[in-house]
């Protein structure tokens, strides 16, 4: 199931937000295979 756009937008903003704030850990994430922005 696809994302609405406002979904998608919220989503972009939490990832940023998760990369200011921790940005080791959402690299990781990224490592993992998890999608990150």
């Amino acid at each position: 199931m696809a994302l609405s756009d406002r979904e998608q937008k919220l989503l972009e903003q939490m990832e940023k937000a998760l990369y200011a704030e921790d940005p080791k850990f959402a690299s990781t994430l990224r490592r993992s295979g998890l999608t990150i922005a």
